[in-house]
């Protein structure tokens, strides 16, 4: 789910391979849920990021934690 995340988030499209790997876990209901969440979030991000909206306080916290590229 999360290699799926970051493909999204990252490179819009998905590999085939990446695709096929969460086709292999998910069922086709859950898998569209599941990339309908990934878009959505990616959209609010870039929706935020465009409108150069500031953290809250202690989300610094977080993204400092946090994984994913920056």
């Amino acid at each position: 789910m999360l290699t799926l995340a970051r493909e999204m988030t990252t490179n819009i499209a998905v590999s085939d391979a990446i695709f096929d790997a969460a086709r292999a876990c998910f069922d086709k209901e859950v898998l569209v849920e599941l990339v309908m969440e990934i878009a959505h979030y990616a959209s609010v991000a870039r929706f935020l990021a465009a409108l150069k909206t500031d953290l809250q306080p202690d989300d610094q916290s977080y993204l400092d934690k946090s994984t994913l590229p920056a």
